[in-house]
Parts: structure tokens; sequence; C-alpha cells
């Protein structure tokens, strides 16, 4: 086939149909694999004691999608903005990522790693669920009501407004450490980074904002979202609203610390504290503050309750406890 002639020869029309003939194999391949995954995640699901739904097909699809724009960039993504573009583009990250990132953490988006941005679903259809999940709520009562229930038990003695001592561990049988990790070793190795948050309430006569949570992108509005919590309970009905406005900042040593950053400078120092705590004697960490994960409320719970069980295994058959259920490096 040339300019004068647009007829292939034989030989190209050869070419061709082994191109053609390979790239519907390769098709056939990918889409046999995308079926297989969710088959075999839809197994795998059942056996789990767990409301989680398997995600659905489009979830393969954006696995595939982004692994293969990897490759073709021949890229790895450590940071959170090199994760955000490959995500969705400069475009949407520039809109929607880049200053309530900044807002958030307190530092450029190119200094966190890209396990923060993961943890957020990329889906390709309407579904504006936060999670996969089937089933999604809140406590009836709320997690107040929750918590004091787990802790209204003859076993369990409360004791508020007291420091824990690492001095105080050899007395009990087993730790399950919930503070920050590196308090736990009076900052052996320095301060890990962490946000806190100031909370503004006030109230509206109505509905505010018409959903539970709204974020503000924008550099120029100070505050991160507002939460409006009658939402979070759309079984009650009440005709005023009370919300709060967050603002994020640097946590200080008097301060109560509610994100670990996981700078990505910060590996060095967080992999001294994990090695030090895999040498601590009877002592398992959990949460976030104790595995220094950014961690979702729904796997904070699950990533608990599998401790407990694991636990009460090894009590009753012998085995020692690892430090961390999953480790934080």
């Amino acid at each position: 086939m040339n300019e004068s002639c647009p007829v292939l020869t034989p030989a190209e029309r050869q070419v061709q149909d082994i191109l053609q003939h390979t790239e519907a194999a390769m098709m056939a391949t990918i889409h046999a694999a995308l079926e297989r995954a969710g088959k075999e995640v839809a197994e795998a699901f059942q056996t789990v004691d767990s409301d989680m739904q398997p995600p659905p097909r489009d979830y393969f699809t954006a696995v595939v999608h982004q692994q293969l724009f990897l490759r073709l960039c021949g890229a790895d993504p450590q940071t959170f903005e090199e994760q955000a573009l490959r995500f969705v583009g400069r475009d949407l990250y520039e809109a929607f990522f880049k200053g309530y990132t900044e807002k958030q953490w307190g530092c450029s988006p190119t200094e966190l790693p890209a396990s923060i941005l993961k943890r957020l679903p990329v889906r390709f259809n309407y579904d504006d669920n936060y999670f996969f999940h089937k089933y999604q709520g809140m406590p009836e009562t709320g997690y107040t009501d929750m918590i004091g229930r787990i802790l209204d038990h003859p076993n369990i003695t409360v004791r508020l407004g007291t420091h824990f001592q690492r001095a105080e561990a050899s007395a009990s049988a087993h730790i399950f450490y919930s503070g920050p990790l590196d308090g736990y070793f009076d900052f052996e190795f320095g301060r890990l980074a962490y946000r806190t948050l100031n909370f503004e309430r006030f109230t509206y006569d109505g509905d505010y904002q018409g959903c539970a949570v709204m974020n503000y992108g924008d550099v120029s509005v100070p505050f991160t979202r507002i939460t409006e919590h009658k939402h979070f309970s759309p079984w009650e009905e009440h005709k005023g609203s009370v919300c709060y406005r967050e603002f994020s900042r640097e946590c200080g040593p008097q301060d109560i610390p509610y994100y670990p950053v996981r700078l990505v400078e910060d590996k060095e120092q967080l992999a001294e504290y994990v090695a030090r705590a895999e040498r601590e004697a009877s002592v398992t960490f959990v949460g976030r503050l104790g595995t220094y994960r950014y961690l979702d409320m729904d796997a904070t719970i699950r990533e608990a309750l599998d401790t407990a069980r694991l636990y009460l295994a090894k009590l009753s058959g012998g085995g020692t406890m690892p430090a961390f259920l999953h480790s934080p490096v």
C-alpha cells in the first residue's frame, strides 16, 4: 500500500490480520480476567463476617486502566499529587483536590504519600456513595451511646484524666494501646507529624446545606468542610440544624491528634518506631494513632474486632500477639 495505491499488499494484509487477531485475543483475556476477578472477590467476600458488598466490575476496570496507564508512563506514583494526576487529571485535581489537601494537611500534596488518595474510590458511573458497601449508616443512637454501652461492663474500669505510663504494662497480661505511637515511647525518635482540628459551632433554622458533609476545596475558604449532623440520622426529624465548620491545623504537644500526616520524608522515622514497637513484649498497637495510619471509621472498627478475635484465639490456642495487626510501613 502506498499513496498511489491504497490497497494492502498480501504481506501487509497478513500483518494486519496478525495484529487484529492478537488484539482481539488480548482483549478477550482482559475481559475474562475482569470476570474472574469479580467472581473470586464475590466468593471471598462470602467467607468474611461483614455486610460489605464486593465492588462492581467498574472497580476492576479502573484498576486495569490505572495500572496500564502507569506502565505506559513508566511511573510509580509515590506522592499524593502524582497519584491524583493519574487518577483524575490536572483539571479535576486542581479543582477538587489540590486546595483542599493543602488546607487539610498544611503542606504541598507533593510531600504527602500516594496512599492517602488511594483510599478514595474512582468510579465511571453516577454512584455518589463514598464506599462500595451495600449497607451504610450510623449507630441509631449515636457513637456516644455505643461507646458508653461498650464500657458499661463489670470487667472494664475507666480512668479519665490519667496518662498511661509504660511501667504499668508489666502489671497487665496484655496491652492494647490506641494512643500516639511516638508518645508511647516518649518521643524517643522525635515527634511524628499529626494534624488536629478546631470546630466552629453554629445553628440554622431549617436545612443549611442539604447533606451531612460539604467539602470546600478553595484555598480562599479557611475551613475544610461543614458538617450538618442531622443528615447522618435521616430517620429523625429536626426543624433546625446544628452545624460545625472544621479548621485543620498543625498538632502541637498539648493538642489532641486527629490525623497522622505520614510525610514521604518521615518514612525512616516511622520505621524506627515500628521496629521499636515490634520489640515490645505483650503490647499491640491499634487504631489511627497507635498504627499511625489514615483509617476510615469502618476500617478502624473492623480491625478492632479482628484484633480482639485474634487475641482470644491466641489465648485459647497459644501463640504470641503481634505488635501490629497490619504493619504501618
